[in-house]
Formats: structure tokens, sequence, C-alpha cells
């Protein structure tokens, strides 16, 4: 039996992902870069698995969206950078937003309650205004500003008029504002314009180009490095996940008994394009295959749950480590049925 549940995350998306063609002008940004920031790490994000960047800038200047490598990592008119955290488990934990230059604090909000949109809320969400979240935006010189939005409320710790160095903690990752999962939207500007700090060009201006100037450090540009998809969360439980128990961090088991009524292994990922080739198997404690799956995906998906389960039979399950694999495949070419690895997951639960 096959199983798969997808679901989208992210706020104000669109099922137009792709547009074609990049636009024929392509306007240049009009910055100095001897006047321009250097950027190091606006999250205490150090290690690249803990957080990654979900959405970036639309460089399509029509009704599509395409991120500045051409992919489909963006929504129609997201004009900044969504470093999202893998559940709110990790929000409520603490992750510390940071400076990521030095500067003047010149706006700060603190009093938006974190709340996630619901999948049902997104498409209403769609119709109206985006709402105002806690935020820092901190002036650097030149023209340049940065722009920190949906921080915790009541975490935010600076306030106007004050200077920082890089680095500072400003308030900590939260889900104020509308959004569907908890993460930090980080804009650039440059008086009225907004820049990718990826490749310095303006929103809207076509993908695929060569990057004007990467605004970046050298961590960042590591950590913050573009992955086309990548691991949230991945592990085993007795039920079905949902999507609401995987962001809240209710799926995570270190030992199932061996009276469970069935053992599923699932996996959490960003970035699944359409035409990827998904393939699972789950293995018993001696290693033999307990059942397996193939599919190919329909559609591109900023977030999706895959996941498999097997059923108990009369007797309990053998005490033992289990295994659970899953492999993400793509096309090397468009409708080619040859395919690379992109991602490989295992997981082990101890069966008692």
């Amino acid at each position: 039996m096959r199983w798969l549940t997808t679901g989208f995350l992210v706020p104000l998306i669109t099922s137009a992902h792709l547009s074609g063609a990049a636009a024929d002008t392509r306007p240049t940004p009009g910055y100095r870069l001897a006047d321009a920031p250097r950027l190091s790490m606006p999250v205490d994000c150090t290690d690249k698995d803990f957080c990654s960047v979900q959405n970036y800038i639309d460089f399509d200047p029509g009704p599509g969206a395409l991120d500045h490598t051409c992919g489909p990592l963006t929504y129609n008119g997201h004009k900044g950078i969504d470093i999202r955290l893998r559940s709110i488990a990790t929000m409520e934990r603490g992750v510390a937003v940071l400076a990521a230059a030095d500067g003047t604090v010149i706006a700060s909000r603190n009093d938006i309650p974190d709340r996630l949109l619901k999948q049902v809320e997104i498409p209403q969400a769609l119709k109206g205004p985006v709402m105002p979240s806690n935020s820092v935006s901190i002036y650097h010189g030149n023209g340049w500003t940065t722009h920190y939005t949906h921080l915790r409320q009541g975490s935010v710790r600076v306030r106007n008029g004050q200077k920082l160095k890089r680095g500072e903690p400003l308030g900590l990752i939260g889900a104020s504002g509308t959004t569907s999962f908890p993460h930090l939207h980080f804009i650039l500007t440059h008086h009225e314009d907004v820049i990718d700090p990826y490749s310095g060009r303006l929103p809207g201006s076509g993908c695929g180009v060569s990057a004007y100037h990467s605004f970046w450090d050298d961590e960042a540009a590591e950590i913050l490095a573009y992955r086309p998809s990548g691991l949230l969360n991945a592990g085993f439980d007795q039920i079905a996940p949902s999507m609401a128990r995987v962001q809240r961090g209710l799926q995570k088991n270190e030992r199932l008994p061996a009276t469970a009524e069935q053992l599923v292994f699932w996996t959490q990922i960003w970035g699944l394009r359409r035409s990827d080739r998904v393939r699972m198997r789950l293995y018993d404690a001696d290693g033999a295959v307990l059942t397996e799956t193939i599919q190919r995906a329909e559609r591109d998906s900023p977030v999706s749950l895959w996941y498999l389960p097997r059923r108990r039979g009369t007797d309990a399950w053998p005490a033992g480590t289990y295994k659970g694999e899953y492999f993400l495949e793509r096309p090397v070419a468009p409708d080619s049925e040859k395919f690379d690895e992109v991602l490989k997951i295992i997981r082990k639960i101890e069966i008692r």
C-alpha cells in the first residue's frame, strides 16, 4: 500500500510556481558596492541543518514565481528570505535573531501575538493585506537597512535609537503576523528598493543570471547556501503523522512498545518538485524488508509529509532495532527516467 500526504505550510502560496522564461529587461540595482554592508548570520543557527531557507525572493516579473536560481522556492511577490525552524518546539526553546551588521535601530514592535495560520485559513489570508508582526529595522548608513519580522511576542530587546554591533541579539524567532510556520522573514533594502542578499539584484528582474553581488559574509554564505531540497523532520510513531503534530514536535519517539498496533516511518521535507521520485523502505530487527513504496510527485510542494506504515500481526513486534529509509530522487532532465539522488534519510527505532 502506498501512502502520501502533502501540505502547504507557506503563507500566501499560489499554484503558479513556475512561469517560463526570465524577463528580457533586467533592471540594474542603483547602489555603490563600496557603500554596501557585509551581512553576517541574522539568526543563531550555526548548524546549517538546524534551520533552513524555505523561501527566497521572487524574481519572476509576471504572475508566477521563481527564485534567483529559477527554482520554485518562493511565491508570487515574495520580497524577503524566510529562514524557518523545524518545529514549534524549536521555536519555544528560543532561537535568537541577530543584527546582521552594525547600525541603529529605527523601528521596532513587540506586542503582536504569535499564531500560526491553519491550513484552511491560508486561502483567506491570500485575499487580505499581510498582517503586521513583531519586528526590528536597523539602519546601516548610506541608504541601507535590514528588516527582521515575525519575531516572538515579548522577545524584542532593543529600542529605537539604540546602536548595535553585528551579532547582537534583537529578539527570538516567532510566529507573529501572517505566517503558517515559525521563521524569520529577513529583508535588505537600499532606500526604497528591496535587494536580494544572494544576488544583489532587484525582485522581479528575472532569474538565472550571474550574481551582481552577494551580501553574505563567508560563514553566512555557507550556512544559508541555496539548497533545492532538505530535511525538516523524520522519525517513527504508532499513528499516521499530521502536519500539526509534526510541527508541534509530537511525532518524535526514541522507543516504541512491542504491542504497538502499527509501526509508521515518516519524513517531512521541503523543496519537493514535480516528477521527483520517492522511495521508502521499512526494515525489521533482522534487516528484512517489512514494506516499501515508490511514488512520483505530481506537483511542486514547498513542504511535504511522507509516511510508510506497517500494521502488526497477531503477535507482538519482535524486540530489536528497526530501520526506515527515505530516498528523494530527481530526474536528470525533464521527462527523463534517469535520476540523481537528492536526499537520503535513515532513521532507527528501538522496539521493546
